[in-house]
C-alpha cells in the first residue's frame, strides 16, 4: 500500500478480510481490486506463488469477477511485479525469477508495470501518478484482457 500510495496512486483498505482482494487503487478514472502477494525467500532461483481462492478444501484461481491485479513483492532483490488477473487465471501458482530479469519468463514483462494501472487507455488518471508509461512495450496486448478496452 504503501508504494502505491508513494506513486501518486489513492489507496482503500476494507474494513474486515471478507473481499476477495487486499485493497484499492484509485487511479483517478478507475478503481481496482488488488491482491499482494510477497516473500522473503527462494527456492533455488525463483519464487512460486498461489494465486488462488480457497472455501474449505475447494480452491479456484482467481477471476476478474474477484480481482483486477495481482501485485506481487519479493525483498530481496525489492521486484514489484504488477500481474492482471487476465494473466493469471490459467493457473494457480506464478513462478518468479527476479534475480535474473533476462529471463524472459512468463510473467517478467509485469515488472514495474504498475502503468497498466494508470493507463491513458482507461481515461486520465491522477495528476500525481508517478510511473512510467511502457506503452511500447505493453505487457497486456491482447484485446481479450479486459484491462485493455475501457470500461463503457
Amino acid at each position: 500500500m504503501h508504494k502505491a500510495a508513494e506513486l501518486g496512486f489513492g489507496v482503500i483498505k476494507p474494513s474486515g478480510d471478507v473481499e476477495h482482494y487486499d485493497f484499492i487503487l484509485d487511479s483517478g478514472c478507475r478503481l481496482w481490486r488488488v491482491q499482494v502477494k510477497s516473500t522473503h525467500t527462494r527456492r533455488k532461483s525463483r519464487r512460486s506463488f498461489d494465486v488462488k481462492i480457497s472455501h474449505g478444501h475447494a480452491r479456484r484461481t482467481y477471476t476478474k469477477d474477484d480481482i483486477d491485479f495481482v501485485v506481487v513483492y519479493i525483498a530481496p532483490p525489492r521486484a514489484w511485479y504488477v500481474i492482471p488477473v487476465c494473466a493469471v487465471t490459467s493457473g494457480i501458482k506464478i513462478n518468479l525469477n527476479p534475480d535474473n530479469p533476462r529471463s524472459c519468463g512468463r510473467f517478467e514483462p509485469y515488472r514495474d508495470a504498475w502503468c497498466l494501472m494508470a493507463c491513458p487507455r482507461h481515461g486520465p488518471s491522477r495528476p500525481d501518478i508517478t510511473v512510467p508509461r511502457r506503452c511500447s512495450s505493453c505487457p497486456v496486448p491482447d484485446i481479450d484482457c479486459p484491462l485493455v478496452t475501457p470500461d463503457p
